[in-house]
């Protein structure tokens, strides 16, 4: 005779109940890659130094600007600006570390540090108070370009250009023995401004920018900034 449900013993009835209402088997959690090889999360870069994309310096009387191909916004420097700042902005803008040279003053200039990247100087007048127009930080040029770095006035005239260029755009040309100087930009200063009594100083009194070239014609070989057409 076959076994009905109801005639199974009470116990196998429990049994046979509590096995089908028991926890269902899971797959058990994979086990970690022992390469240990999972994709880290994306870094993020810094932004770049706008220093590092200066492609061209322009030097003018009161200023030297820094630009790239689209500007000339990128940051610059004024005369009076303290000397380490401006030797650190130099040396991001170059590239490069400077050669330091302590050169003696003269008659109507200061013993000055001279930053040197070969081709670009910047003259650090050795001063212990503010700077002045007589203690200003100055410029000097030799090369086209330095470091890839293109250096030029703001009327265009770089080392190389033509000496009547230089010329065309001066307020004024000084012969000087074997060389010329072409005086570029020019910005006004009163006696005032030079600590000297008005009545004793006439003429037009400016700063600007020299561009030299060979008194025979030729091309410009050196621009120095600010230059100073005191006295003369």
């Amino acid at each position: 005779m076959r076994a009905t449900t109801a005639s199974l013993p009470l116990v196998a009835l429990l049994a046979l109940a509590l096995a089908a209402c028991g926890p269902t088997a899971t797959k058990p959690p994979a086990s970690p890659d022992p390469s240990g090889s999972a994709t880290p999360a994306p870094s993020e870069t810094e932004p770049a130094d706008p220093l590092e994309t200066v492609t061209r310096i322009m030097i003018q009387s009161e200023i030297v600007y820094f630009g790239d191909e689209v500007a000339w916004a990128l940051d610059g420097f004024s005369y009076l600006d303290d000397a380490d700042a401006v030797v650190a902005k130099l040396t991001t803008v170059f590239g490069a570390e400077p050669t330091v040279t302590e050169q003696a003053g003269g008659l109507e200039t200061a013993t000055a540090l001279h930053y040197d990247w070969g081709g670009f100087v910047l003259g650090a007048p050795m001063t212990s108070g503010p700077r002045n127009i007589y203690t200003s930080l100055f410029v000097r040029a030799t090369s086209a370009a330095v470091q890839g770095i293109t250096i030029e006035t703001i009327e265009g005239v770089t080392i190389g250009s033509p000496a009547a260029d230089a010329a065309a755009h001066a307020v004024t040309t000084m012969t000087w023995g074997a060389q010329v100087e072409a005086q570029l930009d020019p910005t006004p200063v009163t006696a005032e401004e030079l600590g000297e009594d008005p009545a004793s100083w006439g003429g037009d009194l400016h700063l600007h920018v020299s561009a030299w070239s060979p008194a025979g014609g030729g091309t410009v070989t050196e621009l120095v900034a600010p230059a100073r057409n005191f006295g003369s």
